[in-house]
């Protein structure tokens, strides 16, 4: 696999389907038109979607967005806990759509350890003091033993993916990147392997003039539509 940050709109379309496919083949959503899938709060100037590819074909993905006026996503399960962090002065980030299309462990570990690194430099860009992220709780302890995450809410069930249950992991990394050491391999291998900042700089802005008519504008536009349906 290669790794890069999505530079273009069909770029992040074509994440979008993998996770789409990846998304539904779990029965975690629904059939949905564009056949894309991301949450709003993800098509947001803050974000940066990364890729693996081999050669021209997206094989995993993991996107990342900034906290700002709008919120996160997690906001919908755990707004308590992330209003409680923000008062605290953190500046947080949340961590999601993970998808791969292979299905053996060993190699998705291995993509996910890639896109984190990505993810894991995006903060350190925008100065983030605490990266969140919602999972199922079997694989809580994964991001725990690999990335240095903790628990850091209740078990939840989370609307957005068919009230599956999730429960709040927070990494904070805030002044802490020098002391990571042998029984957190993943960071030791993230310091050893920087990703240049200046890369961040020229991701998709997601800018509304940038998404317009493309498949990102579709799927806001079906996505609003279907809140409108579900609350009248």
């Amino acid at each position: 696999l290669s790794f890069s940050i999505a530079l273009t709109a069909d770029q992040v379309v074509e994440a979008g389907r993998l996770v789409y496919r990846s998304y539904t083949d779990a029965k975690l959503i629904g059939p949905f038109a564009c056949e894309l899938h991301t949450a709003p709060s993800f098509v947001n100037p803050n974000a940066v979607v990364v890729r693996g590819t081999i050669g021209p074909v997206v094989a995993s993905t993991l996107s990342t967005v900034v906290d700002g006026p709008d919120g996160l996503p997690l906001d919908r399960v755990y707004k308590s806990e992330l209003d409680g962090l923000r008062k605290q002065g953190c500046k947080l980030m949340e961590i999601g759509l993970f998808a791969d299309r292979r299905q053996e462990l060993a190699r998705t570990s291995e993509a996910l350890i890639e896109l984190m690194r990505y993810v894991f430099y995006y903060g350190r860009y925008h100065d983030v003091t605490d990266y969140v992220i919602g999972v199922h709780p079997r694989h809580a302890r994964y991001y725990s033993r690999f990335f240095l995450f903790h628990t850091y809410g209740d078990l939840k069930t989370y609307p957005a993916v068919r009230d599956r249950p999730v429960v709040l992991l927070r990494g904070d990394y805030a002044g802490k990147w020098d002391e990571f050491h042998h029984e957190y391999p993943a960071l030791e291998y993230f310091q050893e392997t920087p990703v240049p900042m200046e890369l961040f700089d020229q991701r998709f802005g997601f800018a509304a003039n940038d998404s317009a008519g493309t498949d990102i504008e579709s799927f806001l536009d079906h996505y609003r539509a279907k809140q409108r349906e579900n609350a009248a």
